[in-house]
């Protein structure tokens, strides 16, 4: 999971934006791929289903990678996996960002969701 994580950083850095399909970002091999989301799968289980979102020049919120339970999160399997603590991590992990309000003019340091893993920014604070 560490690997699509820094494949997507190192691709945003490169490119300055994401690709319009995640598996072009990244050489790990993900089922379900539409667009920018994909699932990794786990002896034949959905168990890590990831989304990435580019950059939104409104709000300042950096590119970012969702790492969620997969479809098939009630497979013993995926069940397990859920359990490794670096895995949980990732899935419980937010980080801090500036966020900017048009109407105010001004930032606010906000939280981001569960399982949002910033791929880009200036000012993002794990």
């Amino acid at each position: 999971m560490t690997t699509i994580i820094s494949d997507l950083g190192a691709y945003y850095t490169s490119q300055g934006a994401l690709a319009s399909e995640i598996s072009t970002m990244t050489n790990v091999q993900l089922a379900n791929v539409s667009g920018l989301q994909g699932d990794l799968m786990t002896a034949g289980k959905a168990c890590i289903h990831f989304e990435a979102t580019d950059y939104d020049d409104s709000t300042k919120k950096p590119a970012t990678l969702k790492v969620t339970q997969g479809s098939g999160n009630s497979e013993k399997i995926c069940k397990k996996v859920y359990e490794l603590a670096s895995i949980d991590a990732i899935l419980k992990g937010k980080f801090t960002y500036p966020k900017y309000d048009l109407a105010t003019q001004t930032y606010t340091d906000t939280q981001s969701g569960n399982g949002e893993v910033a791929i880009s920014g200036v000012g993002v604070k794990f």
